[in-house]
Protein backbone atom coordinates (compact mmCIF):
# COMPACT_ATOMS: atom_id res chain seq x y z
CA UNK A 1 0.00 0.00 0.00
CA UNK A 2 1.44 3.68 -0.97
CA UNK A 3 0.43 6.31 1.35
CA UNK A 4 -0.05 10.21 -0.76
CA UNK A 5 1.52 12.69 1.59
CA UNK A 6 0.49 16.28 1.94
CA UNK A 7 2.93 17.28 -0.21
CA UNK A 8 1.93 15.22 -2.79
CA UNK A 9 5.14 12.59 -2.29
CA UNK A 10 4.83 8.75 -1.96
CA UNK A 11 5.61 6.49 0.84
CA UNK A 12 5.32 2.84 1.71
CA UNK A 13 2.47 2.37 3.95
CA UNK A 14 3.96 2.19 8.04
CA UNK A 15 1.95 1.35 10.83
CA UNK A 16 4.38 2.15 13.11
CA UNK A 17 3.96 5.83 12.31
CA UNK A 18 0.26 5.58 13.59
CA UNK A 19 1.70 4.09 16.71
CA UNK A 20 4.24 6.51 16.90
CA UNK A 21 1.85 9.96 16.21
CA UNK A 22 -0.78 7.90 19.12
CA UNK A 23 2.16 8.03 21.16
CA UNK A 24 3.05 11.68 20.84
CA UNK A 25 -0.31 13.09 20.81
CA UNK A 26 -1.24 11.55 24.72
CA UNK A 27 2.15 11.65 26.20
CA UNK A 28 0.42 13.37 29.10
CA UNK A 29 -2.72 10.67 28.44
CA UNK A 30 -3.37 7.71 30.36
CA UNK A 31 -3.46 5.68 27.27
CA UNK A 32 -1.76 2.56 27.58
CA UNK A 33 0.30 0.56 25.17
CA UNK A 34 -2.19 -1.79 25.01
CA UNK A 35 -4.95 0.30 24.21
CA UNK A 36 -2.73 1.79 21.50
CA UNK A 37 -2.64 -1.69 20.10
CA UNK A 38 -6.60 -1.80 20.42
CA UNK A 39 -6.45 1.59 18.33
CA UNK A 40 -3.98 0.61 15.83
CA UNK A 41 -5.95 -2.73 15.31
CA UNK A 42 -8.66 -1.25 14.25
CA UNK A 43 -7.44 1.34 11.80
CA UNK A 44 -5.60 -1.83 10.23
CA UNK A 45 -8.86 -3.61 9.91
CA UNK A 46 -10.61 -0.48 8.62
CA UNK A 47 -7.88 -0.19 5.95
CA UNK A 48 -8.87 -4.08 4.17
CA UNK A 49 -10.20 -2.20 1.49
CA UNK A 50 -6.44 -0.53 0.97
CA UNK A 51 -5.02 -3.52 0.55
CA UNK A 52 -2.25 -4.37 -2.16
CA UNK A 53 1.16 -2.73 -3.18
CA UNK A 54 -0.59 -1.05 -5.97
CA UNK A 55 -3.15 1.17 -3.68
CA UNK A 56 -2.71 4.58 -2.98
CA UNK A 57 -4.08 5.88 0.04
CA UNK A 58 -4.32 9.63 1.11
CA UNK A 59 -2.49 10.16 4.30
CA UNK A 60 -5.62 12.14 5.37
CA UNK A 61 -7.86 9.54 4.45
CA UNK A 62 -5.58 7.45 7.43
CA UNK A 63 -6.03 10.13 9.58
CA UNK A 64 -10.08 9.84 9.31
CA UNK A 65 -9.46 6.57 9.96
CA UNK A 66 -7.81 6.65 12.97
CA UNK A 67 -10.45 9.24 14.64
CA UNK A 68 -13.16 6.95 13.81
CA UNK A 69 -11.36 3.99 15.79
CA UNK A 70 -10.58 6.31 18.66
CA UNK A 71 -14.44 7.05 19.17
CA UNK A 72 -15.18 3.42 18.30
CA UNK A 73 -13.32 2.56 21.36
CA UNK A 74 -14.54 4.93 23.36
CA UNK A 75 -11.51 7.11 23.83
CA UNK A 76 -13.48 10.23 23.14
CA UNK A 77 -11.06 12.59 25.18
CA UNK A 78 -8.17 11.64 22.98
CA UNK A 79 -9.88 11.72 19.87
CA UNK A 80 -10.32 15.43 20.70
CA UNK A 81 -6.67 15.55 21.18
CA UNK A 82 -6.09 13.56 18.06
CA UNK A 83 -7.96 16.10 16.02
CA UNK A 84 -6.54 19.50 17.62
CA UNK A 85 -3.24 17.67 17.60
CA UNK A 86 -3.88 16.79 13.24
CA UNK A 87 -5.00 20.51 12.30
CA UNK A 88 -1.80 22.07 13.99
CA UNK A 89 0.45 19.87 11.35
Amino acid sequence: MIVIKRNGSLEDFNPSKISYALRKCFEESNLSDKDIDKVLNCVLLNMDKYKGNTTLIHVDSIKDIVEKCLMSNEFYDEAKKYILYRHSL
